[in-house]
């Protein structure tokens, strides 16, 4: 064998020294009964919601740069589309965060080699992936629709995020690294829906507890966002990411080495949009010093 020749591996190689979690079907995941189930709950929630703030008359007034101008002039006005919008996102928000940290905090055996974290799959997993499909697709829709949210870069975020999470959930690839960047850094996401709400509110709220609420995003949104993120789980799936690539992945997963490469390429996109959104939160917290 010539010098600095490497022997490809197979799988079969793989799973006899690692305990690969490969599922019984592991490719076509066609079950979306749950992703459309939930985007329709949302859906619901959300013209209920808002035609409840349309019937409530004590509906606190919002500031003038959420309000469309009249006769050229900016005035305060009723946002119960922007209300209604928030209190929805709060429901899969807090739900992916949790469901997310409990399976990170659990107890079960976890993925310990890279085939597994590239290639395992749980139930708990897809459930969290099709969640974010669900909401990452409602959200977009929303986008679209509402103009203080139709922004290029929100749009591009909600498209690659419902994106990564439905080629994941149906094609078994990706579902640990899933977890992570589509529900557990959202924990981040939580406060910054109430800061978005009280804002909209004109800052109806106030107290200590509000400013811990706002110090509580930032923290978490650096520890998740930024540290984690771009320092432990962005370097380790790019690593797993080669290691697998290297495999005979026609026989794991056939054809789709594209789904992995197209995961590390999104994560990539979207931790630079961390970066950005970072440098933008240090620079608003310099404006209140």
């Amino acid at each position: 064998m010539a010098k600095g020749y490497r022997a490809k591996s197979t799988l079969a190689d793989v799973i006899a020294s690692e305990a690969v979690m490969l599922p019984a079907t592991p490719t076509n995941h066609p079950d979306q009964s749950l992703v459309f189930n939930f985007f329709l709950f949302l859906a619901v929630f959300y013209h209920y919601t808002l035609k409840q703030l349309h019937n409530y008359d004590d509906l606190p007034l919002s500031p003038p740069e959420f309000c469309e101008p009249i006769k050229g002039k900016m005035k305060p006005c009723r946002r119960e589309d922007l209300i209604a919008f928030q209190l929805t996102c709060f429901i899969p928000l807090t739900t992916l965060a949790l469901l997310g940290l409990k399976n990170w905090l659990s107890t079960k055996k976890k993925p310990s080699s890279p085939t597994e974290r590239i290639y395992g799959c749980r139930p708990s997993e897809r459930l969290l992936l099709d969640i974010t499909q669900a909401f990452q697709f409602w959200d977009l829709l929303m986008s679209i629709l509402i103009p203080h949210h139709r922004t290029p870069i929100m749009l591009v975020h909600h498209a690659l995020a419902f994106l990564v999470s439905y080629y994941a959930s149906r094609y078994t690839t990706m579902l640990h690294y899933g977890v992570f960047f589509c529900a557990i850094s959202e924990l981040s996401s939580v406060p910054l829906c109430f800061m978005d709400l009280n804002n909209i509110l004109g800052g109806y709220w106030k107290g200590w507890w509000v400013e811990a609420i706002k110090m509580s995003f930032v923290l978490f949104f650096f520890v998740f966002r930024v540290v984690l993120w771009m320092g432990k789980f962005t370097p380790r799936l790019f690593s797993d990411s080669i290691y697998c690539l290297e495999l005979d992945t026609a026989v794991c997963r056939p054809g789709l080495a594209w789904h992995i490469k197209f995961f590390c390429a999104v994560c990539a996109v979207l931790g630079a949009l961390q970066l950005y959104w970072m440098g933008l939160i240090i620079n608003l917290a310099l404006q209140e010093l």
